[in-house]
């Protein structure tokens, strides 16, 4: 009986030490499992984070080129739209063959405070059919000669010859008008500078390139290089003066060639009263 139950606990301490074992090699194969799982989740979680950053530097690089192109589009749009504002303003310039203005002699008579001659007279811009393209502005002035002044602008023969876009005429702002017994200074303002003058507009908003060829006329005066670029043979003032009388118009006028002139009227004001006092 003793060696039965010394077999017994024999055969169960054998059993349970297997037991243990077993337990042993299952829970080593589950940390197995587990490990290589983990190791193979860690590579997948890898092999997606090298992909996405792939991705990421692919869709990167196609950005840049995409920023590069638009650049490279939005500095040939902004010189389209350059060329494009000098195309119009020469379009309209080469319909300008020359600028006109009427000079309309209302009065002449003696003034009590001074004892001089003055001569109140109207200045018209008209188109070449005669109509006016402006306000008349009215003046009185020392004396019954008048000077009218211009600042014109003349292009290279070349261009001149061959009508070429805007340079294809001279263009001029009319300056300043004043009598022969008033200093220059004490004249009248006609086109501002730095303005589009009447015959020139066209109802649009006057472009930056537009407006620096007006503003900087002296710049182009005495700036060959900068004026050459442009094309510009010469940019410098001119006037004309001229003897008034009473009830007589005359004709200012910057020809294509850039020949300011001021000459009468064949025909008188009509019914416009015109006086002369002594």
């Amino acid at each position: 009986m003793t060696n039965f139950l010394r077999s017994l606990n024999i055969l169960l301490a054998n059993l349970i030490g297997l037991g243990v074992l077993t337990l042993l090699a299952a829970g080593g194969y589950l940390a197995y499992q587990t490990f290589t799982g983990d190791k193979r989740t860690l590579q997948e979680v890898q092999e997606r984070l090298q992909a996405s950053q792939a991705e990421i530097n692919r869709l990167t690089s196609q950005l840049a080129q995409r920023e590069q192109q638009i650049q490279t589009l939005q500095t040939e749009l902004a010189e389209k739209q350059k060329q494009i504002e000098q195309l119009r303003t020469a379009v309209r310039l080469l319909k300008v063959q020359h600028r006109l203005a009427h000079l309309e002699v209302l009065s002449q008579e003696i003034s009590p405070q001074t004892g001089q001659l003055q001569t109140r007279l109207r200045f018209i811009e008209v188109d070449d059919a005669g109509k006016p393209i402006d306000k008349p502005k009215e003046f009185t002035i020392e004396g019954d000669v008048v000077h009218v002044g211009a600042l014109v602008i003349k292009f290279a023969d070349e261009y001149v010859e061959g009508g070429e876009n805007f340079r294809g005429a001279a263009i001029c702002l009319f300056h300043r008008l004043y009598g022969d017994k008033q200093p220059p200074e004490k004249g009248f303002p006609l086109d501002p500078v730095g303005s589009r003058p009447a015959i020139y507009q066209t109802g649009q908003q006057m472009s930056d390139w537009e407006r620096q060829l007006w503003k900087n006329f002296w710049e182009y005066s005495n700036d060959p290089d900068k004026a050459r670029q442009l094309g510009i043979r010469a940019a410098h003032g001119d006037a004309v003066y001229q003897q008034l009388r009473p009830g007589k118009r005359y004709k200012v006028l910057l020809r294509s060639t850039g020949e300011f002139t001021i000459q009468p009227l064949e025909e008188e004001l009509g019914t416009t009263k015109a006086t002369t006092s002594t």
